[in-house]
């Protein structure tokens, strides 16, 4: 029993492994849009959330380790909250030129 958790455990890993790199494949720029920043960003929040549910499907069906599932779902959320935070920088920093000085403008910011 130890050898078969051991074993899938390593198989979940080699998989996970395997799939990293696809997933973080680089984002090509884009070219001739004013948001290419913004654009990137949210290709970046895609990648993590395709890759959070690729990580449930492999804890579900056993491919993955629960501790292994839970130190890459850890790391994940951390890169989707930073990835987030960013965009927030960004979209805060459209509202709040856009905004000005209006009554709104640090209401719509807080949270």
């Amino acid at each position: 029993m130890l050898w078969e958790l051991l074993f899938a455990a390593v198989i979940g890993a080699a998989i996970f492994l395997v799939l990293v790199p696809l997933l973080r494949a680089p984002v090509a720029w884009v070219r001739g849009d004013g948001d290419a920043a913004r654009t990137l960003l949210r290709q970046e929040k895609n990648r993590i959330l395709r890759a959070l549910k690729d990580l449930e499907v492999e804890r579900e069906t056993g491919a993955l380790a629960e501790a292994e599932h839970a130190r890459v779902h850890a790391m994940l959320v951390v890169e989707a909250a930073e990835v987030n935070r960013r965009l927030d920088a960004l979209d805060g920093g459209a509202r709040a030129g856009a905004a000005g000085s209006g009554a709104m403008g640090g209401a719509a910011d807080e949270r």
